[in-house]
């Protein structure tokens, strides 16, 4: 029989596919039914269909991981012993941490006139799901069911911290697929498409100007997927963190979570013309400031 360990670590993996599966699956059978398929991620029909996928495998998640660990499902979502003042309290601690973190973006927006929330110019739709639906799902799976599962399994704070997120970041790789059917189409021969990555060009009776654009494509998004895993890790650290340090369930982590989809990456172009622009000088010692305040919060709580 398998240890507790290597249990609990494999119901966690299992979570996490599930919910990976759930937006594929939610997208694949509801466009079957439509005439004009659409499988763009940002189609509002598509991300009805995703949010009503990852709801389900959120209800799944929980339920698995409260029969692994033993433990009531209201404690996993809002952490044990739940009471108004604790949910308030790690609500704020959600929302000081990414303002601290992201202060020279917060002072950029006043400074250039900025919205603070670059996703909510967007629709209604892509805002619930940024805002809303993303955070509440990913936290609850990937941080409220996940890190019970690793205590349960003999992980320690530390341990749980720095390796869990990597779960996380992982599965932000499945969009992947989804980047390159939006930008390269429907018709492609992922065969011939892989052996191009390698530099092995035969004729394989395709359309070789197509096949040279559809690599490129496909270089320039594994580009961009190494960095989204390395931001969604780095987010994940501070989110568990979080949850750990709380107490509070899944809370502050939602909270954090909402506030940096709204915020989004902060743009570092003001260290470009550091010291020959004022308002450049003062963001990017915000910047500083902002960081140097995480870090110091990390150090007290």
């Amino acid at each position: 029989m398998m240890d507790r360990h290597t249990t609990m670590m494999l119901i966690s993996i299992g979570i996490a596919l599930v919910y990976v599966a759930s937006v594929h699956v939610a997208t694949r059978l509801g466009a079957s039914s439509l005439r004009s398929r659409s499988d763009s991620r940002s189609d509002p029909a598509v991300i009805k269909r995703r949010v009503a996928g990852v709801a389900l495998a959120t209800l799944f998640s929980v339920a698995a991981a409260s029969l692994a660990t033993r433990t009531h499902p209201a404690d996993l979502i809002l952490g044990a012993h739940a009471s108004l003042s604790k949910v308030a309290i790690s609500a704020l601690v959600g929302a000081a941490v990414p303002s601290i973190l992201f202060f020279g973006h917060l002072v950029r927006c006043i400074l250039q006139g900025l919205p603070v929330c670059e996703v909510c110019q967007e629709d209604t739709i892509l805002i619930v799901r940024a805002l809303i639906a993303a955070p509440i799902s990913e936290e609850i799976c990937f941080r409220s069911c996940m890190v019970p599962l690793f205590k349960a399994g003999g992980f320690t704070d530390t341990a749980t911290i720095f390796t869990l997120p990597l779960v996380f970041g992982l599965a932000h790789l499945h969009h992947i697929y989804d980047s390159f059917r939006e930008r390269a189409g429907p018709k492609v021969n992922f065969a011939h498409l892989f052996l191009s990555l390698f530099g092995i060009q035969k004729r394989f009776g395709s359309d070789h100007a197509a096949l040279a654009n559809q690599s490129a494509i496909l270089t320039q998004i594994l580009l961009q997927s190494i960095f989204q895993f390395a931001y969604t890790t780095v987010f994940g650290w501070i989110a568990t963190w979080l949850l750990i340090r709380t107490g509070g369930g899944a809370i502050a982590p939602i909270v954090a979570h909402t506030l940096c989809n709204g915020f989004g990456f902060p743009d570092l172009s003001c260290f470009a013309e550091f010291g020959r622009d004022r308002k450049q000088n003062i963001i990017g010692i915000s910047y500083f400031i902002g960081l140097s305040g995480f870090f110091a919060l990390l150090t007290f709580m």
